[in-house]
């Protein structure tokens, strides 16, 4: 947030309609209204310059900045109702007072939508990696048993005929039950949703009802934003949790746990029962056995209920086998039989940014990955590795203001696995790229890495191709689906897989 607004520039636009304040706040418990409360509310704002005649203004608290010092502007624009959540003034507008702006926020728009989670199936899907992987297999499981399923998460957000860009995996509150009244709209009967930590801490999705929810991992990341890992993880155990949540007692979903990752355990014992646990290296609900990989997926046999069923995944990486069964659990939590989701899982193909393959009839491989955690790149360049006759050579760099402890990491973990790296910029936005770079070159070094710095990603990328080789793998990590590059206040548009396929033609010609 800056100056109390949303720097969100999604395609989603706002549905407006009429509904009496009276109703509005019947699901807020504690709540002190000052003004009649009859007046007609079109709509529902947390960013003051999208107040128009007839909004409520919720006051939320921004990381730059706080709505609370913008409750006039709004009033000026046609605010007839402002949510706070200490004492401020508000004239010639109804002032609600609440404990929690952002819950209220959240409540608010579950009930302006006409709480449309209460009408859908939904698997909420957190988790430092997969979770994009796993929502995708939701749905491609839920068409193979004849079944609508609307996605929304890190790609973009999936509505039926509708596919709009997203500007965060899981958007603000507002949004995020704009999207899911479209879905029922549609009539489509089921969803796969993103829960993001940003999300979990920020209540985007408090007051929605899930009837799964689904734990893929746990590993560093976004310690900008949480501060430390114990905050970090305390976030994603609120999607477990039935009062963090914000739902009824009678809302009880099913959780699908990654047993392999001990964090499962606490979350567990939050949950308390119906828990579906998969693993591939444990006894569990939900196993894989028999697991084989080769360079364009694997074969592995899941065990569920006794049975066996047979799986050729086109998602190469053991990791995509826990993906799978993730997937393959919130399919059997919806009702959907095995042999349904069993074909759901071999008809996914491909997700985009996600070890996507770029081929141009080139003599080696050249992979785009969303990897920006330590443990992402690790997964991702051993399995690379598995399936390289030649060298392995990866191009990686690190966001600018972003948790600056994982750079060294990165450098250390490519510096093990690949044999060469370019080190370059991801969206460094107004930090120095060099110093960045510098930050990663420690755990290179340490690593005992052969590599080469290039700041500019678009040559970074040239180089990496210009050296591979017959049999030799490129790996060009942390963007993956993105469009777009950050440098300074600047957004450029920025592509790695057109840049590879520029660099793959000129190569060819």
């Amino acid at each position: 947030m800056k100056n109390g607004r949303s720097e969100a520039k999604s395609q989603l636009r706002l549905k407006t309609h009429s509904m009496k304040l009276q109703d509005l706040l019947s699901d807020l418990e504690t709540k002190t209204v000052s003004g009649p409360d009859d007046v007609d509310v079109s709509h529902i704002a947390y960013d003051s310059r999208k107040v128009g005649p007839g909004a409520i203004f919720v006051c939320v608290s921004g990381l730059r900045s706080d709505g609370h010092k913008f409750v006039r502007e709004a009033v000026s624009s046609g605010a007839v109702a402002v949510v706070v959540d200490r004492d401020v003034p508000v004239d010639d507008a109804v002032r609600i007072r609440v404990p929690d702006s952002r819950k209220a926020l959240a409540l608010l728009a579950c009930s302006f939508h006409g709480h449309p989670s209460r009408k859908l199936k939904i698997a909420g899907i957190t988790g430092t990696n997969g979770k994009t992987t796993v929502s995708y297999l939701v749905q491609s499981i839920c068409s193979q048993a004849g079944l609508k399923a609307g996605v929304i998460g890190t790609v973009g957000y999936d509505v039926g005929d509708t596919k709009l860009k997203g500007s965060h995996t899981t958007p603000e509150a507002p949004e995020f039950q704009e999207l899911l009244s479209r879905m029922v709209a549609q009539r489509i009967s089921h969803a796969a949703v993103e829960v993001s930590s940003h999300a979990l801490a920020l209540r985007r999705s408090y007051g929605t009802k899930f009837d799964v929810v689904v734990f893929t991992n746990l590993t560093r990341d976004h310690l900008d934003f949480h501060g430390t890992f114990e905050d970090y993880r305390k976030a994603k155990l609120r999607l477990f949790d039935r009062a963090e949540r914000g739902v009824s007692e009678k809302d009880r979903p099913t959780a699908v746990l990654n047993l392999d990752d001990p964090f499962s355990d606490a979350l567990a014992e939050a949950v308390g029962e119906d828990i579906i646990g998969y693993s591939i290296d444990k006894d569990a609900d939900l196993r894989a056995r028999d697991v084989k990989l080769f360079p364009g997926g694997s074969t592995f046999s899941v065990i569920w209920k006794g049975q066996a069923f047979e799986v050729r995944l086109s998602l190469p990486g053991l990791f995509n086998v826990a993906n799978a069964l993730a997937a393959f659990g919130v399919g059997t939590s919806f009702g959907i039989e095995g042999h349904h989701a069993v074909r759901g899982l071999e008809a996914m193909k491909g997700v985009k940014g996600r070890l996507e393959l770029v081929e141009k009839c080139q003599p080696f491989s050249v992979f785009v990955d969303y990897a920006h955690t330590p443990d992402a790149l690790s997964n991702v360049l051993r399995t690379v590795r598995d399936i390289t006759k030649g060298n392995l050579i990866c191009v990686f760099g690190c966001g600018g203001e972003r948790d600056k402890g994982k750079r060294s990491e990165m450098g250390r973990v490519s510096g093990a696995l690949a044999n060469y790296t370019v080190i370059t910029s991801d969206n460094p936005r107004s930090e120095e790229p060099l110093s960045i770079i510098t930050e990663i070159e420690e755990g290179m070094l340490a690593a005992g890495g052969c590599y080469e710095t290039v700041p500019d990603r678009r040559e970074a990328i040239g180089r990496a191709i210009a050296r591979a080789r017959q049999g030799d793998s490129v790996l060009i990590a942390g963007k993956g689906h993105e469009d777009y590059q950050i440098l300074g206040d600047k957004v450029i548009h920025f592509d790695d897989r057109e840049v590879v396929e520029e660099f793959l033609n000129g190569r060819s010609r």
